[in-house]
C-alpha cells in the first residue's frame, strides 16, 4: 500500500515519491493522510500531496482511493518512516488503518 518509487539508497536532497492506495469505506469514503515519524513522534505531511477521487469497488459497497506524496529528504529525516493512514471519523496518526515504510536511511551529501 505504501511504496517509495526509488531504490533504497537515499541521499540528502533526494525527492522521493510515495504512493498509497486502499479501501476507504462506503458512502462516506474516508481520506488517505500522510505522516512521517522521527523516533516515536508523528508529523503530518500536507505539502506535495495529490489525492485522487474515490473509485467504487465493483463487487462491494466500498470505495478505494489513491494518494501520491513527494518528500524531499533532509538530514533531519534520517531513519524516519513514512505512514499512510485511512482517516474515517477520528483523525489520528494511526488512522482507522495504516501502512508504512521501513525506516529510511538518508546519507549526507
Amino acid at each position: 500500500m505504501v511504496e517509495p518509487s526509488v531504490d533504497s539508497t537515499h541521499v540528502e536532497g533526494d525527492e522521493v515519491t510515495f504512493t498509497c492506495q486502499g479501501n476507504v469505506g462506503g458512502q462516506n469514503a474516508g481520506q488517505l493522510v500522510w505522516f512521517y515519524y522521527i523516533g516515536e513522534e508523528a508529523f503530518a505531511i500536507t505539502d506535495n500531496v495529490t489525492d485522487f477521487a474515490p473509485v467504487p469497488v465493483t463487487d462491494d459497497c466500498s470505495y478505494t482511493r489513491q494518494s501520491v506524496m513527494k518528500l524531499k529528504l533532509t538530514r533531519g529525516l534520517d531513519n524516519a518512516l513514512v505512514r499512510c493512514t485511512v482517516q474515517q471519523d477520528i483523525y489520528t496518526a494511526d488512522g482507522d488503518e495504516h501502512k508504512q515504510t521501513l525506516r529510511i536511511p538518508v546519507q549526507c551529501k
